[in-house]
């Protein structure tokens, strides 16, 4: 049954379909007034419950239960032998008790989540946003700008920029890493998550995803398990929804408060894999990406190299025009040091300025635009 009191501080979504999915914390007030998803569906003027319940899960990970609150649904979940936990769509137990059905649907709702992109919702009355895209910080390895993350840390917060963590946030070489003995780090993977959870807290809400890199799947791989240091950095912060795989889209919806003008970017993320010394390497493979993926703009860590160059190209819209679409293409630099004797110098790895990269994206009309500092 709809607690209506709860749902005053939330009236302006009703009836208007999925605004409210830009909005997490009245998705939350709505799923605390209500039982079920029918009952949020309806309000929001959804014609059937499920595409709103599956987006809910897989936008923001806020599950309503998809059953009715009429009397025979009732019924139906007391004679389950599968029963539905509170607040969850989900029946309790290992999935391996679940009735096949259930299993089934919880298998087409997780296959359904891997073909979404991670969507950011941000509302500014400034002109443009500055998103500032972290790569490669290594933190617990010894050979490490640690400082200068710091630096650059508190500059994100001071400016209100928002800040993306683009793989290998924590050292977490292996063995089997490439030069995996002399990465093994000073502290130990569960410190270093100490240290980025402390440092990268205060720049909450202003995060628009963690993503895990090839350090991530070194441990998953050699470790034989699957613990991810992204995902428990996420989970550390509360916020499990801002972690994202190792390579994906990403669409930032950024809305001009004072004008209502909403413009839509889509990123391709990719921490990157490979090796590639030449000068060129960076940006050849992030035109690879760019060949197979459509897209705004480009990042790519893992090489610990920045550069950036414009890819347009021409298209025709609906109208029959000939237009020309703007791309940026970045690559992101480290802050992993270059140090005379260690793994990254014998193995003839290139300099390069330890930092975090800029892209201005606007607001009040549609922009992009990066810079390489030195």
């Amino acid at each position: 049954m709809l607690d209506e009191s709860k749902l005053e501080a939330i009236e302006q979504y009703k009836g208007q379909r999925g605004a409210i999915l830009k909005d997490k914390a009245a998705l939350l007030a709505l799923r605390a007034a209500c039982d079920y998803g029918k009952e949020a569906s309806d309000w929001l003027g959804y014609s059937d419950s499920f595409t709103f319940r599956s987006r809910a899960l897989q936008m923001h990970n806020v599950a309503f239960p998809p059953f009715g609150c009429s009397q025979q649904a009732k019924e139906e979940i007391a004679r389950s032998s599968s029963p539905v936990s509170a607040g969850s769509m989900w029946p309790t137990g290992p999935v391996d008790s679940w009735s096949v059905e259930d299993a089934e649907r919880l298998y087409i709702t997780l296959t359904n989540a891997r073909h979404r992109a991670k969507e950011v919702y941000i509302t500014t009355d400034r002109d443009e946003i500055r998103t500032d895209h972290y790569a490669d910080s290594h933190v617990g390895s010894g050979d490490v700008y640690y400082e200068k993350f710091l630096e650059s840390l508190a500059k994100t917060t001071a400016d209100k920029a928002w800040a993306t963590f683009n793989g290998d946030t924590v050292n977490a070489a292996t063995k089997g890493s490439a030069g995996g003995k002399e990465m093994q780090g000073d502290f130990s993977i569960a410190r270093s998550l100490d240290f980025c959870e402390l440092r990268i807290k205060p720049l909450l809400p202003f995060i628009g995803y963690i993503a895990s890199g090839n350090h991530e799947a070194n441990v998953i791989r050699d470790a034989g398990t699957a613990y991810c240091p992204a995902l428990e950095l996420c989970k550390r912060l509360g916020r499990e929804d801002l972690y994202i795989l190792y390579c994906g889209f990403v669409r930032w919806h950024i809305t001009h408060s004072p004008s209502g003008i909403t413009n839509t970017y889509v990123q391709y993320v990719h921490h990157g894999s490979g090796g590639g010394k030449a000068t060129g390497a960076p940006l050849n493979k992030l035109k690879e990406l760019a060949d197979g993926n459509e897209a705004d703009f480009y990042t790519m860590g893992h090489l610990h190299r920045d550069s950036a160059a414009g890819l347009d190209k021409r298209y025709t819209d609906s109208e029959g025009e000939v237009q020309i679409k703007g791309r940026l293409l970045v690559a992101l630099p480290s802050f992993q040091a270059l140090v005379d004797g260690n793994y990254a110098a014998r193995a003839g790895y290139r300099p390069s300025v330890p930092g975090v990269t800029s892209i201005w994206l606007g607001a009040a009309e549609r922009s992009m635009r990066t810079e390489i500092f030195r």
